[in-house]
């Protein structure tokens, strides 16, 4: 169109030249050619603008006229009425909508075309705009604005029913962040905006606006701040009602409660989106599960539907007393660490947590392979129904400063994914102070900001810390105490950890419980190995059908022969080595090498240093082979043991 006025020029400046009416004929046939406007006949009776790529390049390629939802946005009176009133501003006409994602700041510009005969809205794309540099996308948003100010000239003169352009801009920090060239091109244009009969909507989140925007006081000064609020209760459930309504035309049918229900699992579950999109989100999901299968909208539905965005099952309910039996049957000889971890849980469990905490924090002290891992992973399987919900972090990999970075982003992407999870920050004192002081942030607020500005909230997360320090303590704790209650000790074994130069004292303190573990002794490592026999057993039976049954000579081999004081350092890690090693190896060669055999035994041959006390060396051997008739002393699905 600036072509086109520029050869028109000339003939309408000399003597002679066609009156005004004549040049509102050229206006409005050139409008008609250029920027065709396609009129639809409906319920909304929208204009279509298509732009000619010849005379509109930017307006063409970078612009997409934005169309009101189907579905009503209610409630948003004020905001709407605050961006009209200030895109009607004589000198500067900008605005930037500013709330969390998901909070409908597009679907309110959206639905300001609903009821505006004088404008189009459209939607810039400034990624696309900035995708080959950032020189070009400068002079793209400088042609942008001449354009918009060339057809809004021409327009005025065309036709009463001509209408304006408005220009939205999502994600407004990218701007900032895809050219620094186009972020001076662009200041100029905010602050002639009214002159020039410019208006212009942007919005980002309050995250990346303080982070982009507000220190840029030239920028930050030309855009009116309009913040939008979350919506209310009453509003989101209607919401949800006009959605299921206009979706399903029987949905009468359907317990309108749910909508309830969607609104607290959203809550609950994907605590870091905001309303209403999460909300809305969820109903879509349950009406395509309706729509396509006939699946009845109701809480079966929607526990379906939780479990497949987020991996967690609503319907598992944790029950302490339940919780108190499993921990004790998983982790042996740790009753200590079992009840201190189980208090703790009562009190998350029954809802009386500081919510602007994370549900519970732990600090699990004692030497390596006494069970501070697995009882991490029974915490997982009994309160969230699966060790998947268990995230691990081997703190050794953070020993530097320059690891900061790296270990946020990766703490808050895991924990954005699985907000529901157990946190384990394995041997927490060879991580860099840098990493420690930003956990004291998390286990104070629940809160700490990703990579791209994004909070993430750890309120509803287990926080396990476990460190190896003291393990001198523990080991007089060990010698010098024969009832395996460390509650004695705390305080030695506490000033031993608060001394160490590794851990800062600062983070003991924050930890809501700090649990000990004893050192395993002869009785506990026994009962160590018959665990890890019976999953041998298991392991057989379930992926060959294969009946494995052990003498009882073989738990005096792992124990009483191979369990020296290499391995003893490793507590229960090292008895799990050893039956790997000397069992799980054998049998596994024995299943290859003879498949047709569904019954195995496993015995101890040789002579053993357990039994002759001036032997220096065991020849105990562990041997596999077809397990023929013996009298069975213990028995299990799939195998047992034998006399």
């Amino acid at each position: 169109m600036i072509n086109t006025w520029r050869r028109l020029s000339p003939f309408l400046f000399r003597k002679g030249a066609p009156t005004i009416i004549t040049i509102r004929i050229y206006a409005y046939i050139h409008i008609c050619v250029y920027a065709k406007r396609p009129v639809t006949k409906g319920r909304l009776e929208m204009d279509k603008i298509v732009f000619d790529e010849s005379e509109y390049p930017n307006l063409a390629n970078y612009a997409v006229q934005m169309f009101p939802s189907k579905r009503p946005i209610l409630n948003r009176e004020r905001e709407i009425r605050s961006i009209k009133a200030n895109l009607m501003r004589p000198e500067i006409s900008n605005v930037i909508l500013l709330g969390p994602a998901g909070i409908g700041k597009t679907s309110i510009v959206a639905e300001m075309s609903r009821d505006d005969n004088k404008n189009i809205y459209l939607e810039i794309d400034l990624a696309r705009m900035g995708s080959d540099g950032a020189n070009k996308m400068a002079a793209r948003l400088k042609g942008l604005a001449d354009e918009v100010a060339t057809y809004q000239m021409i327009a005025s003169e065309s036709s009463d029913q001509s209408k304006g352009l408005v220009l939205f801009m999502d994600e407004f920090h990218q701007l900032i962040q895809l050219s620094a060239p186009a972020v001076e091109s662009i200041k100029p244009l905010l602050a002639m905006s009214g002159a020039r009969n410019i208006r212009i909507i942007t919005a980002t989140t309050f995250e990346e606006y303080q982070q982009f925007v507000q220190s840029n006081e030239a920028l930050n000064q030309r855009l009116q701040r309009i913040n939008i609020a979350p919506p209310n209760r009453d509003t989101i459930l209607s919401i949800l009602n006009s959605l299921l309504e206009r979706s399903i035309p029987n949905s009468f049918m359907f317990d309108k409660t749910i909508f309830e229900h969607i609104i607290d699992y959203s809550e609950r579950y994907i605590p870091s989106q905001s309303q209403p999109r999460k909300s809305i989100f969820m109903l879509d999901a349950m009406i395509g599960w309706h729509l396509a299968f006939g699946d009845t909208i109701d809480r079966k539905l929607l526990n379906k539907v939780v479990y497949e965005s987020t991996g967690i099952n609503a319907n598992f309910e944790a029950n302490v007393h339940q919780i108190t039996t499993n921990l004790n049957k998983r982790v042996i000889n740790q009753k200590l660490a079992v009840d201190s971890v189980v208090n703790r849980l009562n009190i998350s469990l029954a809802d009386m947590t500081d919510d602007s905490k994370p549900q519970g924090s732990f600090l699990f002290m004692g030497p390596t392979g006494v069970g501070k891992t697995e009882l991490a992973k029974a915490m997982a399987m009994n309160l969230f129904g699966s060790e998947r919900s268990l995230i691990r972090f081997d703190m050794s990999e953070y020993a530097l400063e320059e690891s900061l970075d790296l270990f946020r982003n990766q703490l808050t992407d895991r924990v954005w994914e699985n907000p529901y999870s157990i946190i384990l920050l394995d041997e927490i004192e060879k991580a860099d102070r840098t990493i420690t002081r930003l956990l004291l942030q998390v286990l104070d607020d629940a809160r700490l900001s990703s990579r791209h500005g994004r909070e993430v909230v750890f309120n509803n997360a287990y926080i396990i810390a476990t460190t190896n320090v003291g393990e001198a303590a523990y080991a007089n704790a060990a010698n010098y105490n024969e009832k395996e209650d460390l509650s004695d000790y705390m305080d030695l074994l506490l000033n031993a950890l608060i001394a160490s130069d590794n851990f800062p004292s600062e983070l003991v303190n924050r930890f809501d419980a700090l649990v000990p573990f004893n050192s395993l002794k002869e009785d506990a490592i026994r009962e160590i190995a018959k665990i890890q026999l019976q999953r041998v057993v298991k392991m057989a039976k379930k992926k060959h059908n294969v009946d494995l049954f052990y003498h009882k000579n073989v738990i005096q081999h792992l124990v009483d022969e191979k369990y020296d004081e290499n391995t003893r350092g490793g507590g229960g890690r090292g008895m799990k080595r050893n039956v790997e090693n000397d069992i799980i190896t054998k049998v596994a060669r024995f299943i290859n090498e003879y498949p047709e055999i569904k019954k195995i035994a496993i015995k101890s041959e040789g002579e053993k240093r357990s039994e002759d006390k001036f032997r220096l060396e065991s020849k105990s051997v562990i041997v596999v082979g077809a397990y023929e008739t013996k009298k069975t002393i213990g028995s299990e699905k799939g195998g047992g043991t034998y006399a």
